[in-house]
């Protein structure tokens, strides 16, 4: 009786490791979570099931999202990275995403934008 796989990830451990993940995005230059994940012994998709069960997760999550996201604007707006290469891990871990308005008869501006719907679903 009672003698279940045991449950290796409590509430408690990814309560643990969502202060851990916030520690880790305020200290990297640009946070990832393929990197973070790892060196902590497991994957990237593991931190989007945790915060689908915890709501402490879940809000550490968002706020990893919101910290990597302004740290890739403000990274390429002082290059110190690439502006395309920003333009392209926007639209890839934030949401981001082109809109193209039409100016007059035939003038096309594209922008960027942040698509909130997409970046939720995301999580």
């Amino acid at each position: 009786m009672g003698m279940g796989r045991p449950i290796k990830y409590t509430d408690p451990f990814i309560e643990k490791e969502a202060e851990a993940l916030l520690a880790y995005a305020k200290k990297a230059t640009i946070p990832y979570e393929c990197h973070f994940a790892p060196k902590r012994g497991y994957s990237s998709k593991r931190l989007s099931e945790w915060a689908a069960r915890n709501a402490k997760v879940k809000d550490a999550l968002e706020q990893f999202k919101d910290i990597q996201q302004y740290k890739i604007v403000f990274s390429a707006m002082s290059n110190k990275i690439n502006p395309k290469f920003a333009y392209c891990m926007l639209k890839n871990v934030a949401g981001w995403r082109d809109r193209r308005e039409v100016i007059g008869d035939t003038e096309t501006k594209i922008i960027l934008i942040q698509d909130k719907h997409d970046r939720n679903n995301n999580t």
